[in-house]
């Protein structure tokens, strides 16, 4: 009969005769020692134990679940100033919100009005993806550009994205984007 912690398992159990082992504390190396020491004497009641030291460990909350299979596809993002930004004027609540979680990859502001605005910002949620005290050019961010891959922290459903955008142009403009990522869900 074995134990573990002095508590009984099964003594009926026929397949647990032969087989005299006590395990005492946590010790994860002499618990494997002493499951391949039962195997090679018995290799049910070698079973029976490994079932045993893995319902206790479940039991004390020792053992991590496995994780959930995931989904990730492709997503997109879109900004839109609504109305025109005056020369000059600084619009700085330019936003989107995605409506999945959702990790931004590269920002794309298109190429007819890139060079006529700084970025001043881009945050997710509160964390900051464009720092500095000057703003960017938007002409780093075409859909031609190269090496603008952006690093963004993952964001959840609802959670907005915001960009501060200076008109540098002589005239007034309308200021439009996108940021494509990807979204991570649990199937």
């Amino acid at each position: 009969m074995f134990s573990i912690d002095g508590e009984d398992n099964d003594p009926f159990n026929p397949s647990m005769r032969g087989a005299d082992v006590t395990l005492m504390g946590e010790d994860v190396t002499l618990m494997g020692q002493a499951v391949q020491a039962v195997a090679r004497q018995n290799p049910a009641a070698a079973r029976y134990m490994a079932q045993a030291i893995a319902q206790r460990r479940a039991n004390a909350g020792t053992l991590v679940s496995p994780a959930q299979p995931m989904l990730a596809f492709a997503a997109y993002v879109g900004f839109d100033s609504v109305t025109t930004i005056a020369a000059g004027a600084t619009l700085n609540n330019i936003v989107g919100t995605p409506q999945v979680s959702f990790k931004g990859r590269r920002l794309v502001v298109p190429s007819s009005i890139a060079a006529s605005f700084l970025l001043n910002s881009v945050t997710f949620g509160q964390i900051p993806v464009i720092t500095g005290s000057t703003g960017i050019t938007g002409a780093m961010f075409t859909e031609n550009a190269t090496y603008t891959q952006l690093n963004c922290p993952t964001i959840g459903a609802g959670t907005q994205i915001i960009i501060s955008a200076t008109n540098i142009s002589g005239g007034a403009l309308r200021f439009t984007a996108g940021c494509e990522g990807e979204s991570v869900i649990s199937k």
